[in-house]
């Protein structure tokens, strides 16, 4: 899973530098998702100790749930995992997240 975020009039070095966006990305393992539900919800983590018990756990929470838990997750990390690209346009920053596929555009 990952964390997208985009820095408008940001470089690279985190500087201010009109029409430039950056854009910051953070992944997070499916595993920790699980955990942090498991926590959320008091139930040990014992209690699905297989990553394949994982994976169908993860299927039973909404997305809403599994989203929460995510910007959980990158709250407590701050910035220890993000990585960034500088790009020159809006457009470029879009097609880095969704890979080219618009998919951006359907959920706006």
């Amino acid at each position: 899973m990952q964390v997208y975020r985009i820095l408008e009039d940001y470089n690279e070095e985190y500087e201010k530098e009109s029409g430039t966006y950056l854009v910051e990305r953070e992944k997070i393992s499916k595993y920790d998702v699980v955990d942090k539900l498991l926590e959320i919800n008091n139930c040990s983590e014992d209690y699905v100790a297989s990553r394949e018990l994982r994976d169908i756990m993860l299927d039973s929470f909404s997305e809403k749930d599994i989203l929460i838990c995510t910007l959980l997750i990158d709250d407590n990390n701050g910035l220890e995992n993000w990585d960034n690209i500088e790009c020159d346009s809006l457009e470029e920053a879009k097609n880095i997240i969704d890979g080219g596929y618009g998919l951006i555009e359907e959920l706006l």
